[in-house]
């Protein structure tokens, strides 16, 4: 018997005759149904094929994910490269007249902040600061930045509200900043402040290596003028050559053993060491010793423009070494 298919047009065999045929003939109902014999050979190739296909799916799905992480972090590293490169520029701020000399000061600009740091004001003569004028020169017309009473002057500014500096005139301002002092009973001295780059992030890698170069300032000066300058500076006692001052809230004792040509400076409050300089003027070496709390946090030996970490987890390096110079130079001028 065979039933009709009526969309096909084709005729099947009813069950019963595929059950007789699979009998006489010895293949599965399946296989008559298939119009072919599977045979293992037949079974391996479908299954060959079937994960064959599967893989071509799964290497597409790969392909497909790898190639949108690859846009998300090009994406990603192109935002943080145009935010973040050359993001943090520090500059130190110095300047010098016949009656003042200003140190350690300090510029820094990052994508959220500003922060101005006049720094260090030394007197050459018996002067009191009554105030300061921070302004720049710009069409020949002084534009006041900030006015302060005291000798400190430490600014804050916030991008977007440029309280203190114009960011679209930054490059410009600092090119022409002068700080106007008065002192004794309204008398003048205008300074010329020198902004000098100092740091910027613009390494794409960054090593943590305790032995590094550092930008800082020759340290090669002659050790016979220096010895001379301290000569006539300094104090004569035995084979020691001393000399004592107070400034910026420390004592300064300053010891050299010509003897060893060792120079000594050590900074005090009270009569606790804050840190203590050691210059062999010999090897123009220089180690650093940093207390906190009388106990000793850290110490670097600086020599040939490298510094070597010797206890302690060494910081401020850079500000350390240029302070350092700072010293030399009032030693020598």
């Amino acid at each position: 018997m065979c039933h009709l298919n009526k969309e096909t047009g084709k005729n099947l065999p009813d069950t019963e005759t595929l059950i007789i045929l699979s009998n006489l003939f010895q293949i599965s109902i399946n296989e008559i149904l298939a119009g072919e014999k599977n045979t293992s050979q037949n079974i391996i190739l479908n299954l060959y094929d079937n994960r064959n296909k599967l893989n071509r799916k799964l290497k597409r799905v790969i392909a497909f994910t790898l190639c949108i992480t690859f846009i998300c972090i090009t994406i990603f590293l192109g935002y943080y490269f145009i935010n973040q490169y050359k993001s943090i520029r520090a500059f130190t701020i110095t300047g010098k007249t016949d009656f003042f000399e200003i140190t350690n000061g300090l510029f820094i600009k990052t994508n959220n902040k500003l922060y101005f740091s006049i720094g260090t004001i030394t007197s050459f003569q018996d002067t009191k600061i009554e105030k300061m004028d921070l302004y720049f020169i710009e069409d020949n017309v002084e534009h006041i930045i900030s006015s302060r009473t005291a000798g400190e002057m430490l600014l804050i500014d916030y991008i977007g509200y440029e309280e203190y500096f114009n960011l679209k005139k930054i490059d410009s301002i600092l090119e022409n900043l002068f700080l106007k002092i008065y002192y004794n009973n309204e008398n003048k001295n205008v300074i010329k402040l020198t902004l000098t780059e100092d740091y910027v992030n613009d390494s794409l890698i960054f090593f943590d290596d305790k032995k590094i170069s550092h930008k800082a300032k020759n340290t090669k000066y002659s050790s016979d003028k220096i010895v001379d300058a301290i000569k006539s500076k300094f104090k004569k006692e035995n084979d020691n050559y001393t000399y004592k001052l107070i400034e910026d809230d420390y004592d300064k004792n300053y010891v050299f053993s010509s003897t060893d040509n060792l120079l000594f400076v050590t900074y005090l409050k009270g009569n606790i060491i804050i840190y203590e300089y050691v210059y062999n003027l010999t090897m123009n070496s220089i180690n650093v010793i940093y207390y906190e709390e009388s106990k000793l946090k850290y110490s670097f030996n600086f020599y040939n423009d490298k510094y070597q970490c010797d206890y302690g987890y060494c910081e401020n390096i850079e500000n350390m070494i240029n302070n350092f110079i700072n010293i030399l130079n009032k030693i020598l001028f």
